[in-house]
């Protein structure tokens, strides 16, 4: 907790700083509707505490699924949002991944919602905050919910497509491990591709 706790005021700082610097001439997002595949590749530090368990805590590398450690909210999704044009932003994020354990595989699902503000401080850079709540669906009995803190960076190119380079921390809220309680906290950077239209 105490690492989520020293990244958010980094990224909050961050945000501030390219709002402070954003020229009103470019300040329009790029279009009305962004489709995304995000979280495709990067690294992640998740701290997995289940009551009476105690903590875990991995750093895993994932390149367009989990390579090193277990499924956290890292998972590759599908990403719908819609952009005001006052740069106000609200959209969602579907995930899905498939976990080998003991006696077979599991499904996991990611539903994750937010909200967001697109900062455009030059014609080929954009910035956008964004805060929400992600659920994670791990089999039957098993899942966990975190308050999403994300700013995506996002490389505009050609015809609408961009490269996201994308700093988060997903905190744990809550969660369970059949009748066990559990809170799943992940600290990481992610990339990802964007098009907006």
């Amino acid at each position: 907790m105490g690492k989520a706790r020293t990244l958010y005021p980094l990224l909050v700082a961050t945000a501030a700083g390219v709002v402070l610097s954003a020229e009103p001439a470019s300040a329009a997002p790029p279009g009305e509707w962004s489709v995304a595949i995000e979280r495709l590749f990067g690294l992640s530090r998740a701290t997995d505490d289940i009551e009476t368990r105690g903590s875990i805590t991995y750093t895993s590398i994932s390149l367009f699924a989990k390579v090193a450690g277990d499924v956290g909210y890292s998972v590759p999704r599908l990403a719908f949002d819609y952009l005001s044009s006052s740069g106000l932003t609200v959209g969602g994020a579907l995930g899905y991944a498939s976990i080998s354990v003991e006696g077979g595989d599991v499904d996991a699902w990611l539903f994750a919602g937010r909200v967001g503000y697109f900062i455009r401080p030059s014609s080929s850079l954009g910035v956008w905050p964004r805060g929400g709540l992600t659920h994670l669906e791990q089999g039957n009995d098993t899942d966990a919910t975190a308050l999403t803190l994300e700013v995506p960076f996002e490389i505009l190119m050609s015809r609408g497509m961009a490269l996201t380079i994308m700093p988060h921390a997903d905190i744990g809220i809550g969660g369970s491990v059949g009748p066990l309680d559990r809170t799943l906290t992940e600290l990481g950077l992610q990339f990802g591709f964007g098009l907006f239209f």
